[in-house]
């Protein structure tokens, strides 16, 4: 299974700007979405995840009802129904290459990233956010994880 990141429109099938009941349609895909109630102060958001944490992909629903954000997290296991699942941006496998070779292709391809949060960084014109916390690979002095725990795919200046 191959997961295709498209910031800022989206993980295909399932779109920035959808309702709440389309996202639950297009994340069929991926298996039955469930609501994740959230606590006071916290938007909603919608999950689908299979019990081997293959797919562990959120859709973070806005204020205006509509999906703002949707955050994909590495699988646990590479398998699904024999098949490696990968989560792509351009060429680049996100959960199978090392972070820092990610940050540097993203940068030779003229992507501004920011590390101003080295657990947290983003590009912020493209609304492509990664997760660096956590995990089994820490590395450094700040302690960030080697491989990236998930990716963020956002609205049009989400990081603004």
């Amino acid at each position: 299974m191959i997961i295709m990141l498209q910031p800022p429109e989206g993980v295909p099938p399932l779109l920035i700007g959808m309702s709440i009941d389309e996202a639950r349609n297009a994340m069929a895909l991926w298996g039955s979405p469930e609501d994740v109630f959230a606590a006071p102060g916290e938007a909603p958001r919608l999950r689908v995840r299979d019990e081997g944490l293959t797919r562990d992909i959120f859709a973070h629903i806005g204020d205006d009802g509509k999906v703002s954000a949707i955050e994909v997290w590495k699988p646990i296991s590479s398998k699904h129904q024999g098949e490696a699942v990968r989560v792509l941006y351009d060429d680049m496998d996100i959960f199978a290459l090392p972070a820092g070779d990610i940050i540097r292709s993203l940068r030779d391809r003229g992507i501004v990233v920011d590390e101003s949060d080295p657990f947290y960084p983003n590009c912020p014109r493209l609304t492509l956010g990664f997760n660096r916390e956590g995990g089994d690979d820490i590395e450094g002095e700040l302690g960030v994880a080697r491989f990236f725990e998930s990716v963020l795919v956002a609205r049009s200046g989400y990081y603004e």
